[in-house]
C-alpha cells in the first residue's frame, strides 16, 4: 500500500528498542516529525552513511614494571588511559559503553633477569571469565632476556562488559617491563587499544538520524547517531 505522504531527507529520531531478534543491527525508533510518538517498524542500518557515528575507542598503557607470578594468573594492573571515548578504566578492567564487535590489540614487553630459560603467557578475561583460545606464549631464553608479544583479535562485547589482560610465567623474575625515554619515546610495559569495528547498536533513548526508503515511512532506515 502506497503511503499518502512521502518523507524524503533526514530526520532526528530516538531509539526505543535495539534487541533485534535477527541480530542484524536493526532498531525501532520514534521519529516525531514523521509519526509523532508512534514507534517505527524495524529500521535497517545503512553502511557508509554521511552521518558520523560516535564509535567507542580507547588507548591504555602501563609505565610501572609488574612482576609476573610463576604458574599463577597475574592480572595486569596500574593502567593509564589516553584518548578514550565510551571506554574507560576501573581498576584492572577496561570497560565499554556500547554493544558491538571490538578489535583489541596489545603489545607487551616481557623481560626476565633469572638465568634459566622460561615462557610467559598472556590471555584475555571477559567479565572475569577466561576467553577460550585467547592465550599467546613466548619464550624467554637465558638471563636479561627481552621479548615483545603483539596480539590482535575481535571480541563480541555488550554494553557494560569489561576485559582484563592476564599473564603467567614459568620462570622467576619475569616482568612486564617499561623503559624511560632514550633516543626515542618511552616504552610502556604494555599498550592496548580497543576500537568498535562492527555490529554497532545504539542504545535505547540515544539519538539517531533516520530516513526512509523512497520516503516511505513503512520502510525506515537509520544512518548514524548524534
Amino acid at each position: 500500500m502506497q503511503p499518502e505522504v512521502r518523507y524524503p531527507g533526514l530526520y532526528r529520531g530516538v531509539v526505543v528498542d535495539n534487541a533485534d531478534p535477527k541480530n542484524l543491527g536493526r532498531i525501532k525508533m520514534i521519529v516525531p516529525q514523521v509519526s509523532g510518538e508512534s514507534v517505527t517498524d524495524w529500521a535497517w542500518p545503512v553502511g557508509g552513511a554521511i552521518s558520523q557515528i560516535n564509535y567507542p575507542y580507547g588507548t591504555f598503557y602501563t609505565t610501572a614494571d609488574q612482576l609476573i607470578n610463576v604458574n599463577t594468573p597475574t592480572v595486569v594492573n596500574n593502567w593509564l588511559e589516553s584518548d578514550t571515548n565510551k571506554s574507560y578504566l576501573n581498576g584492572s578492567s577496561i570497560y565499554v559503553e556500547e554493544t558491538g564487535d571490538y578489535f583489541l590489540q596489545f603489545s607487551a614487553m616481557f623481560t626476565k633477569t633469572s638465568s634459566n630459560s622460561g615462557t610467559a603467557d598472556m590471555w584475555i578475561r571477559k567479565n572475569n571469565t577466561d576467553i577460550s583460545y585467547s592465550n599467546t606464549r613466548i619464550t624467554l631464553a637465558g638471563s636479561s632476556a627481552e621479548v615483545t608479544m603483539t596480539v590482535g583479535l575481535i571480541l563480541d562485547l555488550e554494553a557494560g562488559d569489561y576485559i582484563q589482560l592476564v599473564s603467567s610465567a614459568s620462570a622467576t623474575n619475569t616482568y612486564l617491563s617499561s623503559d624511560a625515554a632514550g633516543v626515542g619515546a618511552a616504552v610502556p610495559g604494555i599498550i592496548a587499544t580497543i576500537n568498535l569495528v562492527g555490529k554497532y547498536k545504539p542504545k535505547p533513548e540515544q539519538g539517531v538520524w533516520a530516513t526512509f526508503e523512497g520516503g516511505d515511512p513503512n520502510f525506515p532506515l537509520w544512518i548514524g547517531t548524534f
